[in-house]
């Protein structure tokens, strides 16, 4: 799925980079500058919401990584504490040997 957005991503950016080479390179551009503008307006529009969409994925993928890694940090410094206090498993099972 991620593949299939980022193809459409970079097949509407090229029809927006081609588009707008044609429109500059146009030696008359004034009297169908708008509506060539306006042809290329969804391309454009697409392009900025498909990327948005991407970018709010990334986001999520990296907001549950972070807390992924907060949550292991969490119980390390917490196994990390009961060790140094000695209030391990291990330390109980020796005191009742």
């Amino acid at each position: 799925m991620a593949f299939g957005r980022l193809l459409e991503i970079c097949r509407n950016w090229w029809r927006l980079q081609s588009g707008l080479e044609m429109l500059i390179l146009d030696g008359n551009p004034f009297p169908d500058m708008m509506h060539r503008l306006r042809k290329l307006q969804p391309f454009f529009q697409s392009l900025v919401d498909m990327t948005d969409e991407v970018c709010f994925v990334f986001r999520y993928v990296f907001l549950c990584y972070l807390l992924r890694n907060v949550w292991s940090g969490i119980r390390v410094g917490y196994m990390m504490v009961r060790v140094c206090r000695g209030h391990s498993a291990i330390e109980s099972e020796l005191e009742c040997l």
